[in-house]
């Protein structure tokens, strides 16, 4: 046959074969490639599902622990937010895990994990909610009774889906190579068979021929002895079909090759996580027992350096002083003599690489290590390192420790990952030490304060019984002071009701005879009444004084803040002291600076009397020229507001500037007969300021006049709403809210006058009988009818004889019956729960007035009436009384 013929026949075999070995090993290595890449995208994801999980039940149960640790209501909400961060993030796992697997094995033992988890999650919310409540000791014991139990019991089902997953892994490995060794059969065999039957043929091919089956049958040897490792290639230029074929041989390794990778990398990840779990278990295991930082510091860096295959290593702990954070050695491994370091080094944050690691809490990892920067020694010289490694120990996101490592090899990912996980673990462990070892130390400064105690102890009762001596009769002193100050306080109250019944009196018909409604008095009797009626004023001021430098010194004077307009001020203290300027011919000049605020939170009522105990006194002093008074910002204090009251009167020496501001006490006694005055006005001034956060600063000189300057915080809005959020829901708002019936008070705009027709109204009077003249004419001559009763008896009796009665004035302070007791009685009447009743009190303190509403008044008038203010309040809850019973008609 011709060669041609031969080559035909020859080759055609051998394609044959060759294509029958190409589709198997084709198919083969495709079965292989499905097997493996399932294995991976399967198996591994499953795995990592599981290894989530594990890790995610892990964290809740860290973030419950954190919150059975918290020590103030901060900590707690941040480890609660956490607990509900960890809680989210589980069973978004959980719900992967359920949708991850689909066999029925694979299901069963899922379901197993998800029962678990969520009895788990179940259990930390009973603990979470236990804490919320208050019960800590109840959430503690709960978590030592079913936490750890049940947080095992999901890491033990977590495990057994490993092991299945790895079993799973571990088959299709097996399958893969099995099938691997099944193609490199096929293979071979159809080699074998290839060559027995070209045997014959190849003798009719060209020895160039020869040549090329030669090396392909070498590298089909290559392939079939070499097994999973790399395979040599063939290079060939030519595009023949023994080219094509050497070709297709390449490609087959190729892949073989691919696969081979594949299953080393997923036995090398598998390998990594057993070491890194078994060196993490064991560094864990073998710390658990230690007490102090030195056995800590000494047995971790030396397993580290072991671990790690590290020739050097050095562990700092963080230490704090006065302040100032830094590292402090702790322990070496493999330090050689000649080293920089030295046994007791500190390293303040940010100094060195181990500062830097610590002020930025980030590991540095160095390759190119200069040749001068630590050397590794041993009994053969020294060497320098390849690499070193600084990772930070955190707790809490704070640092603990730092520690460096030194290897004469480069370190690893798996090097570096167990670095970083241990750095994790670890700082749970150091805080524990730390914090035994703080608890050790208190015990023993506590004994030794035990000790000293006890011995200072029996110097203590030689002294006992002086000082029992001392204190019977200190206490003996404040029982006395407690009654003289009971006796004070009630003979001031006595004293205002004794003061106020007659000025009451005098001051009502004062008052009716200056009026001079039938017209029948002289201009001179006007006169005369208007005087008696100044008089009984300036009698009633002066009573205040007194009482208000007594709350003063008893502690028992309220202020009531409110934010006061200055322009209000202004025009408030003109329509006073204008007339009395003018009638001094005196200037009165009051200027508002520019920079002065609109308005100050404070007492309207104390800063109105400093301001006219100023104005009053400059123009009292002054007998030509003017007085002004100036507002304005303190340049010194921004935050402080200037009343500066100036007058050019006859000034002060330089020595009488404190002893004016005494009480009862003037420049000289002098001064006293010519002006007039007790002396209280000044002292009751600065009390008033000081109370306010203020103070009242003097500038004068005698025939120079004297510049007084009421210096008072401005205060911001902030510190009003905080002060109006108090006063809002202080306890005296909530006594005046159960009154009943209630005051009526408007709110948001100006008060309206209220007049109505008195005519004809009936009144019923309950006072003694030095007030009935007085009162029961001046409501009669106003068109009502007056009924009167004596006492709170009488009162009673005559309300129920005629109940027809419109209003009642009710004296506190009666005899057989007092007016708060008459008043609780009336409101208890059903008929007369709505009647207004105006409680009628000397007494001016906060709680007497309290105590007036309290009792059943709807409203209150302190002794001596003014006219204007009686007949103004009957007016308005006559007006209301009948508004109510025509709402009711």
């Amino acid at each position: 046959m011709k060669m041609r013929t031969k080559l035909f026949i020859g080759f055609g075999v051998l394609l044959l074969l060759m294509f029958a070995l190409a589709g198997i090993g084709l198919n083969r290595m495709t079965s292989i490639d499905r097997s493996l890449d399932d294995m991976y995208k399967n198996q591994y994801e499953k795995l990592r599902l599981i290894s989530l999980l594990k890790t995610d039940v892990y964290n809740l149960g860290k973030n419950t622990s954190n919150l059975l640790l918290s020590k103030d209501k901060d900590s707690q909400i941040k480890n609660e937010e956490a607990i509900q961060a960890a809680n989210s993030k589980l069973n978004v796992t959980m719900e992967q895990v359920n949708n991850a697997y689909t066999t029925e094995a694979e299901k069963q033992i899922a379901n197993d994990i998800l029962d678990k988890s969520r009895k788990y999650i179940s259990l930390q919310g009973q603990i979470k909610q236990l804490v919320v409540n208050g019960n800590m000791d109840a959430a503690i014991a709960l978590r030592g009774a079913q936490g750890t139990e049940l947080q095992d019991d999901v890491m033990t089902s977590a495990n057994n889906m490993t092991r299945f997953q790895e079993n799973a892994m571990n088959s299709a490995l097996k399958n893969a190579k099995m099938k691997n060794s099944e193609t490199v059969a096929y293979t071979g065999l159809l080699t074998l068979i290839g060559l027995f039957l070209g045997g014959g043929v190849m003798f009719w091919i060209l020895v160039g021929l020869t040549k090329g089956l030669h090396m392909m049958t070498g590298m089909i040897r290559n392939i079939e002895t070499s097994g999973s490792s790399s395979s040599q290639r063939i290079h060939i230029a030519s595009n023949d079909e023994f080219g094509d074929l050497v070709r297709v041989f390449n490609e087959m390794t190729l892949v073989i090759e691919e696969k081979s990778e594949s299953e080393r990398a997923l036995g090398k990840l598998s390998s990594d996580q057993a070491w890194l779990k078994t060196n993490l278990a064991h560094m864990s295991t073998m710390l658990q027992g230690l007490q102090d930082l030195s056995g800590f510091a000494f047995s971790f860096i030396g397993e580290v350096c072991r671990m790690t295959e590290s020739s050097y290593g050095a562990f700092y702990v963080k230490k704090e002083l006065q302040g100032q954070k830094y590292l402090q050695l702790y322990s070496t491994y493999a330090r050689s003599s000649n080293d920089q370091i030295t046994s007791n080094a500190k390293l303040e944050f940010g100094q060195g690489l181990p500062g830097q690691c610590a002020q930025d809490k980030k590991a540095i990892f160095l390759k190119e290590i200069p040749p001068d920067y630590v050397k590794v020694s041993s009994a053969f010289g020294q060497i320098a390192p390849l690499s070193i490694l600084i990772q930070p120990i955190l707790f809490e996101d704070e640092i603990v420790a730092v520690y460096e490592i030194a290897s004469l090899k480069t370190y690893t990912e798996l090097h570096l990952e167990l670095a970083e996980q241990l750095s994790e673990s670890m700082g749970i462990l150091l805080n524990n030490i730390r914090g035994r070892m703080k608890v050790e130390e208190l015990l023993r400064i506590s004994q030794n304060l035990t000790q000293e105690l006890q011995n200072q102890s029996e110097e203590l009762l030689t002294h006992q019984n002086e000082l029992r001596g001392s204190y019977d009769k200190m206490e003996r002193q404040a029982q006395e002071l407690s009654v003289a100050s009971k006796y004070k306080s009630e003979f001031l109250a006595n004293m205002s009701h004794e003061l106020r019944t007659p000025l009451n009196s005098m001051l009502i018909l004062s008052q009716l005879l200056a009026d001079n409604k039938e017209g029948n008095l002289t201009e001179k009797q006007i006169e005369y009444a208007e005087t008696v009626h100044s008089s009984g004023q300036e009698l009633l001021n002066l009573i205040d004084d007194v009482l208000d430098l007594s709350k003063i010194e008893s502690g028992r004077l309220d202020l009531q803040r409110d934010t006061v307009m200055i322009l209000e001020i202004n025009q408030s203290l003109r329509r006073v002291f204008l007339p009395l300027a003018e009638r001094k011919g005196l200037n009165l000049n009051i200027r508002i600076d520019e920079d002065a605020p609109e308005q100050i939170f404070t007492d309207r009522q104390r800063l109105m009397q400093i301001l006219k105990n100023l104005l009053s006194n400059a123009i009292k002093f002054t007998s030509h020229g003017e007085v002004k008074l100036e507002i304005y910002r303190d340049r010194f204090q921004s935050s402080m507001v200037a009343f500066a009251v100036e007058d050019t009167g006859i000034g002060i020496s330089a020595d009488k500037h404190e002893m004016i501001f005494e009480a009862f006490r003037q420049a000289d006694g002098t001064t006293g007969r010519k002006y007039g005055g007790t002396g209280l006005g000044l002292s009751i001034s600065r009390e008033f300021a000081t109370l306010l956060g203020g103070e009242i600063q003097l500038q004068s000189s005698v025939g120079e006049g004297s510049r007084f300057t009421l210096l008072l915080p401005e205060l911001s809005s902030d510190f009003q709403s905080e002060v109006l959020k108090q006063v809002a829901t202080s306890h005296e708002s909530a006594m005046l809210k159960q009154t009943s019936p209630p005051i009526p008070v408007q709110w948001g705009e100006p008060s309206r006058k209220i007049s109505m027709d008195l005519t004809g109204k009936k009144l019923l009077l309950v006072v003694d009988i030095r007030n009935l003249y007085s009162l029961s004419n001046l409501l009669e001559s106003n068109g009502m009818k007056v009924v009167h009763a004596e006492n709170g008896i009488g009162a009673i009796e005559t309300l129920k004889s005629d109940p027809a009665i419109d209003l009642v004035i009710m004296d506190v302070m009666m005899p057989e019956m007092d007016g708060y007791q008459a008043m609780r009685n009336i409101r208890e009447m059903t008929q007369f729960q709505k009647l207004p009743i105006i409680a009628l009190t000397a007494k001016v303190m906060k709680e007497d007035k309290e105590k007036c509403i309290q009792a059943g008044a709807s409203d209150y008038l302190t002794k001596p009436v003014q006219v204007d203010q009686l007949m103004s309040i009957i007016n308005l809850w006559l007006f209301n009384h009948s508004e109510e019973g025509s709402a009711k008609g």
